[in-house]
């Protein structure tokens, strides 16, 4: 009997590569390949991939894996395994004294940030099956690195990456190093702290100054002035500012699922943070409000159905679309003539500023909400809002004491 078109037979022992349809109903071609190890025992083993080349290349490396006697990891060994093995190592070294604790800090954070994901609307790669990272999985993963990221944190994450995955194929878990096909990353010399890139004070009052005009000034004041990310501040509501002690607190995301626009759960359980908000900050808020009450009693008398506690939104009440206020920024940077920007730089350029205007390193890791550095945690986790607030203020007066708002 002749071969179907969508499965491909090899020798017994040798594998197999067929194209099979999964419980979501979405087409995968599979590599799969079954053997006895050297004690006798039956081993089944298995990678998808898009293509079928792919498939074959994958067939391929299982075949290898098999002739070089390395280990079938377990069906649940993922690469929040890998990683976090490999961290559990480096945080040995430092132990013994081969590696500083700096150093272990930036892996850390690498880690999470490889793990749990970019930003609000990313998965990261810690749900994956260590034997299905393959190389252009790391790649696209570099590729979104870049995008809201410093070449310096993005070569960051690849190394992290290349280190586990080094590990794994020496102790046998992995065939190849799917990190080592991955495109190296460029870093320039850093400017600023940290090596991330971040605005001038010059820079952002440009910035403002065109985008004054723009119903979403306040929204461009919150990103510079409080450093949230970006579904933080979309998902902020009039509720969770308390107007009179001049607090604000970051209890929900905003987010992109399909082409819904959705609300969950904050990042981490650090991202749940009070902040106090500066005078300048609150002037604009308080212009906003007045905009948006105006805005909304105008879409009643329409007999539109009105949100009226998300802070930010667009017609009667209707969610922002993360994506389209990414690209909004950029085309403002661009006619302010501030060059090209992300987002995500803004929330790098309030920690700068912030850092410049006195705040302390524990200070702004809660300002942030990080939770990667969990030495740190402890450290600024008893302070109040009114040690916040020094540094609060310092930065307001930076960008705001050109608005007469």
């Amino acid at each position: 009997m002749a071969d179907t078109p969508n499965k491909s037979r090899s020798r017994k022992g040798d594998g197999s590569v067929k194209l099979i349809t999964t419980r979501t109903g979405q087409k995968v071609w599979r590599a799969a390949l079954r053997f006895h190890d050297h004690d006798g025992r039956p081993v089944y083993t298995s990678r998808v991939a898009a293509t079928e080349a792919q498939a074959r290349q994958a067939l391929k490396e299982l075949r290898d894996a098999r002739d070089a006697g390395i280990k079938a990891p377990r069906r649940t060994y993922k690469v929040a395994d890998l990683m976090n093995d490999w961290l559990e190592g480096k945080r040995a070294d430092v132990a013994t004294g081969k590696l500083s604790v700096p150093t272990l800090l930036q892996y850390e954070y690498a880690t999470t940030r490889v793990l749990h994901g970019l930003d609000d609307d990313d998965k990261g790669l810690g749900h994956l099956e260590a034997s299905r990272l393959f190389p252009e999985t790391v790649q696209a993963f570099l590729d979104r690195a870049r995008l809201h990221y410093s070449p310096r944190t993005a070569a960051l994450f690849r190394t992290a990456m290349f280190g586990a995955c080094r590990r794994a194929v020496r102790l046998r878990l992995l065939a190849t190093n799917p990190v080592a096909s991955a495109d190296s990353i460029g870093v320039k010399p850093a400017s600023g702290e940290g090596g991330v890139r971040a605005m001038s004070a010059e820079q952002v009052a440009k910035f403002l100054t065109v985008a004054e005009g723009d119903p979403l000034y306040a929204l461009w004041a919150v990103y510079f002035s409080l450093g949230l990310r970006r579904g933080e501040a979309l998902g902020l509501r009039w509720s969770d500012y308390d107007r009179a002690s001049g607090m604000i607190s970051i209890r929900r995301s905003r987010k992109k699922e399909g082409a819904k626009v959705v609300e969950g759960d904050l990042k981490t359980a650090a991202s749940r943070r009070d902040l106090p908000v500066g005078p300048g900050l609150a002037a604009i808020l308080e212009v906003h409000r007045e905009q948006q009450l105006a805005n909304r009693t105008a879409w009643l008398a329409k007999g539109a159905r009105v949100d009226g506690d998300s802070m930010f939104t667009e017609g009667p009440g209707h969610p922002l679309d993360p994506d389209e206020i990414s690209h909004r920024f950029k085309r403002i940077c661009v006619e302010a003539g501030i060059g090209e920007w992300h987002l995500h730089e803004t929330r790098h350029t309030a920690i700068t500023l912030a850092l410049r205007g006195g705040m302390s390193f524990d200070r702004v890791k809660r300002l942030a909400g990080h939770s990667s550095v969990r030495v740190t945690i402890d450290t600024y986790s008893h302070l109040g809002s009114e040690d916040l607030r020094q540094g609060v203020n310092a930065l307001d007066s930076v960008l705001h004491s050109r608005s007469g708002r």
